[in-house]
């Protein structure tokens, strides 16, 4: 059985908003998510917190 009454462009002006609204956080976590990792990434470069760091010696006197 179909509905009695089917206004397409009724059903769209109500669903919008909330289409809207699922894509707008869509974007937000996938925005987080490349944040997170693009921090992840860039921490692991890093040496860690604490950490002595020496210049290195010169390469001819270890050969």
């Amino acid at each position: 059985m179909s509905a009695p009454d089917t206004s397409v462009e009724r059903q769209r002006r109500h669903h919008l908003p909330s289409l809207l609204a699922i894509a707008l956080s869509v974007l937000v976590g996938v925005a987080i998510g490349l944040a997170i990792a693009y921090s992840a990434i860039d921490d692991a470069d890093a040496p860690p917190e604490g950490a002595v760091t020496t210049a290195p010696s010169d390469p001819e006197a270890t050969q």
